[in-house]
Order: structure tokens, then sequence, then C-alpha cells
């Protein structure tokens, strides 16, 4: 399956069931596709570069470090009361690789809250 993220006109191909179920809930931000032709005619064209991944990879590093800490806390709580909204980024890649949702890569933070309460 293709998702297209409507705000920023990236087409990504996905195979995760809880992503592309997230996407079809919210159609007004996402459309899902079989076929990459269907929603070329909707993306928006994109640089080459992707500054946001190769920051986000330049930083992580740092963060992981933080949120592998935090995250031990949190962990102590019971998960009903995490509020993954005010988790940055980081963190909730890392909880969503802990989880086992693939994708989490390249999910946006909104994409990532939704995703992980989905997999509870």
């Amino acid at each position: 399956m293709f998702i297209l993220n409507k705000k920023n006109g990236v087409i990504t191909e996905c195979n995760n069931e809880d992503v592309i179920n997230h996407c079809k809930k919210h159609s007004d931000e996402y459309a899902v596709g079989k076929k990459l032709e269907e929603l070329k005619s909707d993306a928006v064209p994109v640089p080459d570069e992707e500054p946001e991944e190769i920051e986000a990879e330049a930083i992580e590093p740092e963060e992981e470090e933080v949120a592998e800490e935090e995250i031990e806390e949190e962990q102590e709580e019971p998960e009903a009361e995490v509020d993954y909204s005010t988790l940055s980024v980081a963190e909730l890649r890392k909880v969503a690789k802990e989880k086992g949702i693939q994708g989490y890569a390249n999910m946006n933070k909104e994409t990532l809250v939704e995703v992980i309460k989905a997999h509870e």
C-alpha cells in the first residue's frame, strides 16, 4: 500500500496495517492507494534533499539517551496514564520500536501518537 501525506505531498510505501488503518481514518490528512500511480497526481514535488531526516538522525543519538531514562521512568507507571503527546519525536520512535510498530521512522509526531495509542 502507498500513503500520501496531503500536508507535505510525500508518498510512502507502507505494509503496516496499524498505520494504514490510521491513515484511512484520517482521510483529510492522508490518501491511501494500492498503486503508486493512484496517488502521484495528488503529490506535491518534494526537493531531493530531506533535511528533516538528516536533522533527526543527527539529533537522535543524544536524545535517545535521555529518552531511555524517561521511558524507563514512565514504564513504572501504568501505560494508560502516559500522555504520548508530551513526548518528543525521538521518544515516540523509541516507544514505537519497543512495541514492534513498523515504519515509525517515517512518521511525524501526530501519526506516531495515534499509531502507538492504536497499538495498545
